[in-house]
């Protein structure tokens, strides 16, 4: 039964271990991506009216 207990929490652990590791990852691009996004209405307003066309496409 101890065997059984053993590998039960070894699986636990293989299963829970990336899953922390994506969840953090995952943390971080939507910070990442809340930042740039936030930037992007200051950054269009500085493209000159031939660079915004040429961003676009």
């Amino acid at each position: 039964m101890a065997a059984l207990g053993q590998l039960v929490a070894s699986v636990a652990h293989e299963i829970n271990t990336p899953l922390a590791a994506i969840s953090s990852s995952v943390n971080s691009i939507k910070i990442f991506l809340s930042q740039t996004l936030a930037q992007l209405p200051e950054f269009f307003r500085s493209l000159s009216e031939a660079q915004l066309p040429v961003f676009l496409t």
